[in-house]
């Protein structure tokens, strides 16, 4: 509701007009949650980050949907490889990440059963900590 195109009558009604138009602004840029892991891979476990891969590309439609139900806005996956040993990058931004995990959890959904099997590559799993959440808007 653009403020330009609305009238008051009184200054009364165009304080309460602004308050209403103030806070839908600011739950349009309200802040998201935002995490980032690093998981360690088993040892020779490439081939089932492959087949993850290719399942998750194949089947994007579900991916988005499950994405949509935990109200998960972005979620991007990275692979490098540090002395010899194989890690994966996992990013995450969301309304509420706590919630979009309990959720996951939770799911029915066939996508994140294949997700769940995967799980079962790594290693060990280290939380990284947010320094610094620039957004340009």
């Amino acid at each position: 509701m653009p403020l330009k195109s609305l009238k008051a009558t009184d200054s009364g009604r165009f304080f309460y007009i602004n308050r209403l138009y103030k806070n839908q602004i600011n739950q349009e840029n309200k802040k998201m949650d935002v995490s980032a892991v690093l998981m360690q891979l088993k040892p020779l476990h490439m081939q089932q980050v492959h087949d993850w891969q290719c399942s998750l590309k194949a089947r994007q439609d579900e991916v988005i949907e499950t994405l949509k139900a935990e109200q998960v806005h972005i979620e991007s996956w990275f692979y490098l490889q540090l002395h010899g040993q194989d890690y994966l990058i996992a990013y995450m931004r969301a309304d509420n990440i706590q919630k979009a995990q309990n959720i996951a959890k939770l799911s029915t959904f066939p996508i994140d059963q294949v997700h769940k099997q995967f799980k079962t590559s790594w290693q060990a799993i280290y939380p990284a900590e947010l320094l610094l959440d620039a957004t340009a808007t």
